[in-house]
């Protein structure tokens, strides 16, 4: 089928193979041609897709949920987890719960008021979208400060169920340059979309909350 040599084909300083005339025409070569041209393409295509979105020029999704494509930065987001701050204006606040400035706190703010109070309602803190992906057990990292009563004993409901009951070592004042804001952490149900968490307690002053961080699941 092949007749005369036409010369050899070389990859990297190394002979890879030969070209030979063929019978039918030079089908040979042309194909041999063909099939070079469209490796070549295909190697192209690849790297600059592959550098596209390892420099960002292309986003597939990430962007939007974490300001970035890149994987180290996604990977240290998510470890800190989600932070959803008290002081959000999606949240719920009742009683007599308000945002009040706070040296310390994420944001300069807390909500105050939490529980019972002087003069007035006993006051709620309710988080109305925290979301996760899927439903299990989440660790909840909640950072607080304390103003009327220490020690305190606080409820958490999850989508308006059983209260859990928490218990808050003491720490400084919310309006207290030198407070070091108090966290701790606890174990939670979350289903898939979104959740709420209500913090309150109808009977006794109770600490106050800056913010809440969602782990990744653990189970």
């Amino acid at each position: 089928m092949f007749d005369d040599k036409i010369g050899d084909v070389y990859k990297g300083g190394r002979k890879i193979g030969e070209v030979r005339r063929s019978n039918s025409g030079g089908l040979a070569v042309g194909v041999l041609v063909v099939c070079v041209l469209a490796i070549g393409v295909v190697i192209l295509v690849v790297y600059g897709a592959f550098a596209l979105l390892r420099y960002g020029a292309i986003s597939i999704g990430n962007e939007a949920q974490y300001g970035t494509n890149d994987p180290t930065a996604i990977a240290s987001i998510v470890a800190k987890g989600t932070i959803y701050e008290a002081e959000d204006p999606g949240n719920t606040l009742g009683g007599g719960a308000y945002i009040e400035k706070c040296p310390n706190c994420s944001g300069g703010k807390v909500v105050f008021n939490l529980g019972v109070a002087p003069n007035v309602d006993p006051g709620t803190l309710q988080f109305n979208s925290v979301y996760v992906a899927k439903d299990g057990i989440y660790p909840m990292v909640i950072y607080y400060c304390d103003f009327y009563t220490h020690n305190n004993t606080g409820y958490i409901s999850i989508n308006g169920g059983k209260a859990i009951t928490v218990k808050y070592p003491s720490v400084g004042s919310c309006l207290d340059q030198n407070t070091t804001i108090g966290t701790l952490t606890i174990n939670i149900h979350l289903h898939s979309d979104n959740n709420t968490i209500k913090f309150y307690n109808n009977s006794a002053g109770t600490s106050y909350i800056d913010k809440i961080v969602i782990k990744s699941k653990i189970r």
